[in-house]
């Protein structure tokens, strides 16, 4: 059994877990195959890193608080997105293992699902906000918000009446 101490004992309420996972992490020793490609190897991390950074470029933290403001700040987010398909290919090919590779198809394809809603979902509010900057989206998404809470509350309303209603005899 390990004896070490649990996420919830390293500093206060386990704050600083990810600070000693982080150099745990970069302390580790990397062990690349023989026959695998080191260039891509390498680059496939850093470009993972690169691209999960460089999506929080857009986004704003609060009001007039956004490191880069661009028109098409939603569009530059989804293609800085994809660069993490791209960052998991590279994985998968550099050990030029066919196994490897089919796994990082099977991861590919699983990001991919799950990227494909989340665009759909947020044309509605690049609609609505009528541009794809960031900035000016975050003003139309509380109202957005706000609307779709106001939906379900009416739609439970109509459910709780129809369930009343039959269950009270009267249907």
């Amino acid at each position: 059994m390990q004896n070490r101490y649990g996420p919830n004992r390293v500093g206060p309420c386990g704050i600083l877990q990810p600070i000693a996972d982080g150099i745990k992490s970069l302390t580790k020793e990397d062990i690349v195959p023989i026959t695998a490609d080191h260039a891509v190897h390498f680059l496939a991390p850093v470009l993972l890193v690169a691209a999960s950074f460089m999506g929080f470029a857009v986004l704003p933290i609060g009001r007039n608080m956004v490191i880069a403001n661009l028109n098409a700040g939603v569009l530059f987010f989804f293609a800085v997105g994809s660069l993490m398909e791209l960052a998991v290919f590279m994985a998968g090919w550099s050990s030029r293992s066919k196994y490897s590779l089919l796994g990082a198809m099977r991861a590919i394809a699983q990001m991919i699902s799950y990227e494909v809603p989340l665009v759909l979902a947020s044309i509605v509010v690049i609609m609505q906000a009528g541009s794809l900057s960031t900035v000016c989206n975050r003003k139309y998404a509380g109202h957005l918000y706000g609307n779709l809470a106001a939906l379900v509350r009416i739609d439970s309303l109509g459910i709780r009446r129809i369930c009343s209603f039959h269950g009270s005899g009267n249907g």
